[in-house]
């Protein structure tokens, strides 16, 4: 197998991104039905994407393993301004997915290394991402790249 090659995703990857999105949809549903549409609910808009495509602070890329979309990675560029805060500009992982049938072949971490690079290149003095505290995965992965807890986010259901 190739190595996995990375390049900015266009409007003829959205079936490819749809499929993947089904996967990291479909683990939220199993984990919290009560908050997340099971994937066959769901489909992001293809005018959605586009705006991902045109924005000068966002990037989306893709993996490709002989020509096939296996993952993608979308990061956004913004300024952090609050008044206790240094301003600075961060960059934030929105979402990052992988087939599962290309996992632990450095996809993930090859999508990562290229989007810190953007964000090094705009100036950016962090990333950041979310993750929900059911996927262990996920957060052994961010964890084995670098990054480490900074706050934690708890909910209490009312209803």
């Amino acid at each position: 197998m190739e190595n996995p090659q990375i390049r900015e995703a266009s409007i003829y990857d959205f079936e490819s991104l749809h499929e993947l999105y089904s996967h990291v949809d479909q683990n939220h549903n199993d984990a919290h039905p009560e908050q997340f549409k099971p994937s066959y609910e769901i489909k992001r808009p293809d005018a959605y994407l586009e705006k991902l495509l045109n924005d000068g602070n966002i990037k989306l890329l893709v993996a490709c393993v002989e020509s096939q979309v296996v993952g993608f990675i979308h990061a956004e560029l913004s300024e952090i301004s609050h008044p206790v805060l240094y301003s600075y500009l961060y960059g934030h992982i929105s979402d990052v997915v992988v087939h599962p049938k290309f996992k632990r072949i450095g996809v993930g971490r090859i999508l990562f290394q290229a989007v810190e690079q953007w964000l090094i290149e705009k100036g950016a003095k962090e990333i950041g991402l979310t993750v929900f505290s059911f996927n262990k995965e996920a957060i052994s992965f961010y964890r084995n790249n670098g990054f480490t807890n900074r706050n934690c986010k708890m909910v209490k259901s009312l209803a």
